[in-house]
């Protein structure tokens, strides 16, 4: 591999793994205080509020499908003819709003659990990290991504 995919791997693996880690920080300690306390179900709560905490979790889940196209949109600008520096600048921007935007949900994830004590956000954000571990930083993912030539 070369040195400057190499070191661009490694740029962008700094960007994503610095942006997931709040979140994964963050989950511990909001989950084991609450884990021997009661976590609320759904039959504790209101109809109404028991409904909004499940539109809230979908909302969580459709930020990350709404970054995942805007981060395929800003890839299909993105031509043969571009300098394959300019491509990879483009990928690393793209990328960044995508991370960006799952670090919201994420940590609205936490925060929600945090607020709601509902066994709902327990499960939201493990999911959460789940997608965004689907979207590593790797060669492969590059050579999919970007439109590349043979060389």
């Amino acid at each position: 591999m070369d040195a400057r995919i190499k070191e661009y791997l490694e740029r962008l693996g700094l960007i994503y793994y610095g942006l997931i880690a709040p979140p994964l920080l963050l989950f511990p300690a909001v989950y084991l205080p609450l884990k021997d306390g009661v976590l609320q179900t759904s039959t504790q709560v209101s109809f109404w509020v028991n409904a909004l905490y499940y539109v809230a979790g979908l909302l969580l889940f459709l930020v990350v499908f709404f970054a995942r196209r805007l981060f395929k949109r800003n890839l299909a600008v993105i031509t043969r003819d571009w300098p394959f520096e300019q491509k990879l600048n483009c990928y690393q921007r793209a990328s960044l709003i995508f991370y960006i935007f799952v670090l919201i949900s994420s940590l609205s994830s936490v925060g929600l659990l945090f607020i709601t004590e509902h066994q709902l956000f327990v499960a939201t954000y493990p999911i959460l990290l789940l997608l965004i571990s689907l979207y590593r930083p790797t060669v492969q993912r590059l050579r999919r991504e970007l439109p590349l030539g043979e060389k």
